[in-house]
């Protein structure tokens, strides 16, 4: 897992210093990774209420949190807030802000090297570490669908028989009308979408 030590550098919001700030990969990296938690996600890692800031200027940097339990697990969904493409981690043992962003960017790079994007994760997640912002949702649109994966995720973890490495690519998979990239009106998969947005920007 990938060290980071958390910072409080104010009362309204959370900033993390990380060891990997001065390693920005094959780009000049000026963003700031964000991730945007449900209340109850924040209270679990003692981030605090923050207010939600505006869109980040790299998609890749920007992602959400929610909390869920399914047969009395906790997990803890992730998604890329632009795609809603996904991770799942462990809930259990994630009680302050340094043992959720070890989790989360573990997560983050494991679902990203399956589907054979771990050069999106060295290129514009990695880079972008240091610092870390926590944030409130974006907006609801965002949140039902995370709420639509949650669903899912909770059918699927029925039979038993799937880890959370295992969960997310299958919540990739699934068909969501509020996905940003593709705009109004349509339906796509988390999948679809994220890489149709890796795509965009390399062009």
């Amino acid at each position: 897992m990938i060290p980071i030590t958390g910072v409080v550098t104010d009362s309204s919001s959370w900033t993390t210093a990380s060891p990997y700030a001065d390693r920005t990969g094959e780009r000049d990296c000026g963003a700031v990774m964000t991730f945007r938690l449900t209340h109850k996600l924040a209270m679990k890692i003692k981030a605090g209420k923050p207010s939600p800031p505006p869109p980040a200027e790299d998609p890749f940097t920007d992602w959400s949190g929610h909390l869920f339990v399914a047969g009395r697990v906790q997990y803890i969904l992730l998604s890329n807030t632009t795609s809603l493409y996904s991770t799942v981690m462990y809930g259990r043992g994630v009680t302050d802000v340094d043992g959720f962003l070890k989790g989360a960017l573990f997560a983050i790079r494991g679902t990203l090297e399956a589907d054979g994007l771990g050069d999106v994760y060295e290129r514009h997640v990695l880079p972008s570490t240091g610092p870390i912002e926590f944030a409130g949702a974006i907006d609801r649109a965002v949140t039902g669908s995370m709420n639509e994966l949650v669903v899912q995720a909770r059918f699927l973890l029925s039979g038993g028989e799937l880890s959370p490495s295992d969960l997310g690519p299958r919540l990739n998979d699934v068909l969501l009308s509020a996905i940003a990239v593709y705009g109004k009106g349509g339906y796509a998969t988390p999948r679809a979408a994220f890489r149709a947005m890796a795509s965009r920007i390399a062009g």
